[in-house]
């Protein structure tokens, strides 16, 4: 059977279609199934769920650690997503996305001290979470055995949030492991985000 010109515009409707139905077309707003550790997504958004979002991001980061190396048996700590524009503001959306990776990322069998038990070691602001200043990692590192912080930025805008998750050496704050996405703001990341 040979295909003729003014039949290809109809094979391309049906195909997109065909991928929006089975939930396929990258940003066709339809939520993905959130991997299980280990599996990651080729596709990286902008993400229409949050969970999925810091899931996968995890997963990368965790594939990222494990081909370098890292130890899974020394403790990391993880800070609030901050924003960009003022590295001293967050707001629930930073705090849950820093509480899902690195639950994620536990998952995957790295060890988080958890900073809510530990407060005289972090800078805490109220109702905006745990920051780690920067001239203050080491000090944070040597009274809580910690030889990394997982730590964040996000960047609003009118359709997307951008954010930036590393893992960082406390000893000489050298980045060892990074990823990049963003999240489209629907209702629930506004919520998030006011």
């Amino acid at each position: 059977m040979q295909i003729k010109r003014y039949d290809i515009p109809r094979i391309i409707l049906v195909t997109v279609l065909f991928l929006c139905i089975m939930g396929c077309w990258p940003h066709g707003g339809t939520l993905r199934q959130i991997p299980e550790a280990g599996e990651c997504l080729d596709a990286f958004g902008p993400f229409t769920n949050i969970l999925e979002a810091n899931y996968t991001v995890a997963d990368k980061i965790a594939e990222l650690l494990k081909n370098r190396g890292v130890l899974m048996n020394r403790y990391m700590i993880a800070a609030s997503f901050v924003n960009i524009n003022d590295l001293t503001q967050s707001n629930t959306l930073g705090r849950i996305v820093s509480e899902q990776i690195s639950t994620r990322l536990v998952q995957h069998g790295y060890k988080f001290i958890e900073l809510k038990l530990r407060r005289e070691s972090v800078f805490v602001k109220r109702k905006a979470g745990e920051f780690l200043l920067s001239r203050e990692i080491r000090d944070i590192a040597s009274t809580n055995d910690a030889y990394a912080v997982l730590v964040g930025t996000y960047a609003i805008t009118e359709d997307s949030v951008f954010l930036s998750a590393r893992i960082v050496l406390t000893e000489d704050n050298g980045i060892i492991a990074g990823q990049e996405y963003e999240i489209a703001r629907f209702a629930i990341t506004k919520s998030l985000i006011n």
